[in-house]
């Protein structure tokens, strides 16, 4: 009885995970490459261990048959309308350069990309400080040390999967062009946190073995590098972002500046053209009409 409950518990999770995989497909664009992750860890699974590949393999191949399914009516639309989805041309143009021969625009797009995390994120201030990394410098070393930890054990299941779920979150950034490339990588995010803490734990093991002086100051280390990491971040977001005059362009706050002085002081029974940045895409149109 209790294994029947046991595999009723387990096909219901697999089917909670499909659905939630085939939806999200529904969403933003980098979580197309998450079905990569549970390919990815499936066949690494068969051959460092079989044992669990046996245990997982029908639910696994179960969750990624009814994401499939629900996303199909997506793909089918997306068949019948080739031209809906511009995004997909905008980013892939270095993909297909290197699917006609010509690796160079792809590897450009990796080499720019793969500091993201740790000491040079993207050029734009859109969402995040122009050329901050991802991760501080304590968090990236400890999420130095996590990868470090997890590929030494990737017999360890937990560890695999999630080297799988960091590589199949970042993927969308690397193939795409630099800009806002951490956003492009949203889906490798809970991974890189886990990542992060599992680097801290290594580093708490590792001081316990120290005297309990050492400790004691390695300890007080720890606690000034979260505190001053934690002051510094938080004057980054609150403060200079949000002061950033490149920030309030982005946003097209200068178009809602425009409208609220024309509704003061224009006048309704002339036409007035605005002359912005972006004449021909329909953020500043939309941007008048909320204002």
């Amino acid at each position: 009885a209790s294994a029947t409950m046991d595999r009723r518990r387990a096909r219901k999770w697999y089917s909670l995970t499909g659905a939630a995989l085939g939806l999200s497909i529904y969403t933003y664009m980098a979580s197309r490459g998450m079905p990569l992750l549970f390919i990815g860890y499936l066949l690494s699974t068969k051959f460092l261990d079989p044992r669990r590949f046996q245990k997982i393999r029908a639910g696994t191949q179960w969750a990624l048959f009814l994401a499939l399914l629900i996303a199909t009516p997506l793909f089918l639309y997306l068949l019948r309308h080739p031209g809906v989805e511009q995004r997909v041309s905008q980013l892939s143009g270095a993909f297909q350069a290197f699917r006609e021969g010509n690796p160079g625009p792809l590897a450009r797009n990796i080499a720019s990309s793969l500091p993201m995390l740790l000491w040079r994120g993207d050029a734009f201030w859109l969402y995040n400080i122009a050329g901050r990394a991802g991760l501080e410098p304590l968090l990236a070393g400890t999420f130095l040390i996590g990868v470090t930890r997890a590929t030494l054990h990737l017999r360890d299941y937990r560890h695999r999967f999630l080297l799988w779920w960091l590589a199949a979150g970042v993927a969308p950034a690397l193939l795409a062009p630099p800009a806002y490339n951490l956003l492009h990588a949203i889906a490798a995010m809970p991974a890189v946190f886990l990542l992060t803490s599992s680097g801290a734990l290594t580093v708490v093991q590792w001081a316990t073995q120290l005297s309990a002086r050492s400790q004691t100051t390695l300890a007080l280390l720890g606690v000034l590098a979260a505190v001053s990491t934690g002051v510094e971040s938080a004057n980054a977001y609150f403060v200079r972002w949000a002061e950033q005059r490149d920030v309030r362009v982005a946003y097209h706050h200068h178009v809602v500046m425009l409208s609220r002085w024309l509704e003061t002081n224009g006048d309704p029974e002339l036409p007035t053209v605005l002359t912005t940045l972006y004449p021909g895409k329909f953020h500043d149109p939309y941007t008048v009409e909320a204002t």
